[in-house]
């Protein structure tokens, strides 16, 4: 692209865009869908960036991920509602916050995805015997 509106040219200006162009090879549900390894889907409701039913269709394409939706949060992990001003605001507002619930979820499936793994191979030993 040789030129960009001036109000995108933050986003799309011509350093990135070779950046840019290097993910569109990408399909997000055929990438997740490969994956052997436990997989959490994180999604917030007040996310403008991406949807949810954006995560939802990876939770579609990946059945047996964990899909974790968190009321409030936004793209930035934070507690912002839908108000474009606030929004704006949160993605340089260092004093806001994570969202505990994201914190909890992580550290939930984390230890449960530690708990299956030593399940399986204690499994795994005892068919071995």
């Amino acid at each position: 692209m040789t030129s960009v509106p001036p109000e995108l040219n933050e986003f799309y200006r011509s350093s990135i865009q070779p950046y840019l162009i290097s993910w569109f090879r990408y399909t997000p549900a055929q990438e997740i869908r490969r994956l052997t390894v436990p997989v959490l889907i994180v999604q917030g409701t007040t996310d403008i960036q991406v949807s949810v039913r954006e995560a939802q269709d990876l939770k579609r394409a990946k059945p047996d991920a964990e899909l974790k939706i968190i009321e409030g949060m936004n793209h930035v992990l934070k507690a912002v509602p839908l108000d474009p001003e606030q929004q704006n605001a949160s993605y340089s507002d260092p004093t806001l916050p994570v969202v505990p619930e994201l914190v909890e979820g992580i550290s939930q499936f984390i230890h449960s995805s530690r708990i299956r793994r030593e399940s399986n191979q204690s499994l795994h030993r005892n068919v071995s015997s």
